[in-house]
């Protein structure tokens, strides 16, 4: 269903512009967690892995620099001479890798894997850091409207109790009257005690996720959805976080493996050697000398090891290949379970809409015909009850509805994205 305007509060009040929304509270709750703090951490570090990894293509540059002095002392029968020689020397070497069987290449590439990685990594921290948001965000306005509706039971309930108290003081009520009435009082303040309560400690669990006191918030949340199972299964398969980070291990591995196929293979490094050398005590005693080698390295036997490395990523590479399957009928499950509960939600929300006016329908004629004498106390108690649990319901399933709505958004992997104006830039 396209264009549902779901309103999560309804014929009670409406607050003003300036209310904490949706939006507000995610930017809030990301901006105030260590958790992201620590994930775009992980980033930068993976980023360095990039440019650590580019440095295998440069040469290895070295300079030495010696300085040698000498003393000789020569002594013959008449005299003792002692001579003193002082010389510098410069040697710069430079050792460029020309084939190393491709592992250059493939610690790049594994180092972007690694960076994309994290980047789900992100994601999903992100992604159950709204999810906790908004599941906290809505559960403070259905206790905002429990308690409004509470009270105003409670109000009733309190003003039938003291008419039946008085008119049993007057003798037009029985003492069965009374106590039904007293107990309809006392169960309605109980209730208003609760929801107090609950409203209080979902005040302090929403400013402990989003860092902000749950002021004025916004009543009314847009959803634009189709929700199509083949659809929403096709986008979990190909965008969702969880399995992307299983693909990105996986690839990992195939790099891994190759890297170790790899070096059975041959190396070849190409070294320049120039030095330049000066006696300084003697001139004419400069020289200059330059080299260039290259060194080629064949492994021949490296004591098994490097089959046994193989051998252990091919059975890394298999369990991978049954996790992410694993994982695929997961989503598929979930996928079903989430996209039934929606519909049932659904269908709850809007049969309860038409139970709140019919509570309040028959409530208005039960009033009249209280006070003209038809029914009694006790039908105005059952219907206000009634209508109580009628709010109350809506109200649980406006939440359970809206949950799940994001967390279908969540597997498909496209929450972040509808609240991408209000997250860290990558």
């Amino acid at each position: 269903m396209k264009n549902i305007l779901i309103y999560i509060i309804f014929l009670i009040f409406s607050f003003n512009v300036f209310a904490l929304d949706v939006n507000k509270t995610i930017k809030s709750t990301v901006e105030n967690n260590i958790k992201v703090k620590i994930a775009l951490e992980k980033i930068n570090e993976a980023k360095e892995l990039i440019s650590s990894s580019y440095g295998g293509y440069r040469p290895d540059i070295s300079i030495k620099l010696i300085e040698e002095k000498s003393s000789t002392e020569t002594t013959t029968a008449s005299t003792t001479t002692t001579t003193d020689k002082l010389s510098d020397s410069v040697s710069l070497k430079i050792t460029q890798n020309l084939y190393n069987g491709n592992r250059t290449s493939l610690d790049l590439e594994k180092s972007k894997i690694l960076f994309n990685k994290e980047v789900e990594n992100f994601y999903l921290t992100l992604n159950d850091l709204t999810l906790k948001a908004i599941e906290g965000y809505l559960t403070v306005q259905m206790y905002e409207k429990s308690l409004t509706v509470t009270e105003k039971n409670y109000e009733i309930l309190k003003k039938i109790y003291e008419d039946t108290l008085n008119k049993k003081n007057l003798g037009v009520s029985t003492l069965s009257d009374l106590k039904y009435a007293e107990s309809s009082y006392l169960v309605a303040r109980s209730n208003l005690l609760i929801s107090q309560g609950d409203l209080n400690i979902g005040k302090k669990t929403f400013k402990q996720i989003v860092g902000l006191e749950p002021i004025n918030l916004e009543t009314v949340v847009n959803i634009n959805k189709d929700i199509n199972f083949n659809n929403i299964l096709k986008n979990a398969l190909k965008f969702n976080h969880e399995l992307n980070i299983l693909n990105f291990d996986y690839e990992v591995l195939l790099i891994d493996l190759q890297i170790q196929k790899n070096i059975k293979l041959p190396s070849l490094d190409l070294t320049g050697d120039v030095s330049y050398k000066d006696d300084v005590a003697a001139k004419g005693t400069e020289s200059t000398s330059g080299s260039i080698s290259a060194t080629l390295s064949i492994p021949i036997y490296q004591k098994g090891i490097e089959n046994s490395d193989i051998r252990k990523y091919q059975s890394k590479l298999l369990q991978s290949e049954y996790i992410i399957n694993d994982k695929k009928e997961s989503l598929e499950l979930d996928t079903s379970i989430l996209i039934n509960n929606y519909k049932i939600y659904q269908s709850q929300l809007e049969s309860s809409l038409v139970q709140i006016e019919a509570n309040k329908i028959l409530l208005d004629v039960l009033t009249k015909e209280y006070e003209s004498g038809i029914k009694t106390f006790t039908d105005l108690i059952d219907q206000e009850e009634q209508l109580l649990e009628a709010y109350l319901y809506n109200f649980s399933k406006n939440k359970d509805l809206l949950i799940t709505y994001f967390q279908i958004l969540a597997i498909e992997g496209k929450l972040v994205e509808v609240f991408k104006d209000y997250l860290p830039k990558l």
